[in-house]
């Protein structure tokens, strides 16, 4: 029976491990709201490797999400900041060397590639393949000193990306070329983080995760 405890506790460790979880503390994960599913629990080790050590076990559940009132607190901080670079984005065919390179930045243009500035604002992916909604996002630049943009999604709450990966997402079209209006992004907000009130392991349209999140957190002492 102990075997089988150690060995369950074993997975669980590798498996925080994995996702990033292990032995940083409960006051460092991120989430709207972050509840305890059950009382922690608490285990001491005497063996030779680890003669002093406690692991401390944590079943936690996280909203993910960030909410039509968040959003717009942290909208209205950024609104004013001026936050624009350049990003070049495929047209076409060109001549240019930095085809293909995930490359940002000015060059010169052939008439089949343009450069278009990253606005911080909302944009909103209205491809055919999203069934139930749109997909809103809102992007803030973080300035031409950084190679990252701010980005927070209703479901997935605040992260960064780089600036690379945004051209691509540009290139084929993932969201619109503009900033859309702030009413018509907090309307698709509403909807979404409604529809994301689900477990995060549940869609609510394809590639859409739902904002609630159960996993463990494992600190050692």
């Amino acid at each position: 029976m102990f075997d089988l405890f150690v060995k369950t506790l074993d997975a669980e460790i590798r498996s925080a491990k994995n996702s990033g979880t292990y032995d940083v503390g409960i006051k460092t994960t991120k989430g709207q709201s972050v509840t305890f599913i059950t009382k922690p629990q608490s285990f001491s080790f005497r063996g030779l490797t680890a003669p002093n050590e406690t692991v401390e076990l944590y079943a936690i559940q996280q909203d993910r999400g960030l909410s039509p009132e968040k959003m717009m607190e942290l909208y209205n901080e950024v609104k004013d900041t001026d936050s624009t670079a350049s990003i070049a984005v495929d047209t076409g065919n060109a001549d240019s060397s930095d085809e293909g390179q995930g490359w940002v930045g000015s060059f010169h243009s052939n008439g089949r590639r343009r450069i278009i500035n990253i606005e911080t604002g909302f944009y909103v992916d209205n491809r055919d393949y999203l069934k139930v909604t749109e997909k809103v996002f809102f992007i803030q630049n973080l300035g031409n000193q950084s190679d990252k943009c701010l980005v927070a999604r209703p479901n997935l709450g605040v992260y960064t990306e780089g600036k690379d990966s945004l051209k691509l997402k540009f290139n084929r079209g993932v969201f619109t070329r503009n900033p859309v209006s702030v009413e018509r992004a907090m309307e698709i907000w509403r909807r979404e983080y409604d529809l994301a009130d689900i477990p995060f392991s549940e869609y609510y349209q394809k590639s859409c995760r739902g904002r609630h999140r159960e996993s463990y957190v494992v600190s050692l002492y």
